[in-house]
């Protein structure tokens, strides 16, 4: 699967898929990502209220790689750890 063909499933099916989620679920968005551009998981926020969003403001598709510190406080916040 191309770029281009993982962007339009990106664009098509996960914002039905983010919208059946029935559990608390964290979704990370990397302010440069160009595979899953910021834009549609903020589309996926929008169709669930369980799904609380995190951008990552210096990263691009891996902020567990890039800001692996904001990262890890995202999630425990999340977790509340």
């Amino acid at each position: 699967m191309c770029s281009s063909d993982l962007s339009k499933y990106a664009a098509e099916e996960l914002p039905k898929e983010f919208a059946q989620l029935k559990m608390p679920t964290l979704l990370f968005a990397g302010a440069y990502d160009q595979i899953i551009p910021e834009k549609l998981a903020r589309k996926a926020l929008a169709a669930n209220p369980n799904i609380t969003f995190a951008l990552m403001e210096q990263s691009g598709h891996f902020p567990m790689l890039e800001e692996p510190q904001t990262y890890y406080a995202h999630i425990r916040d999340f977790l509340k750890l």
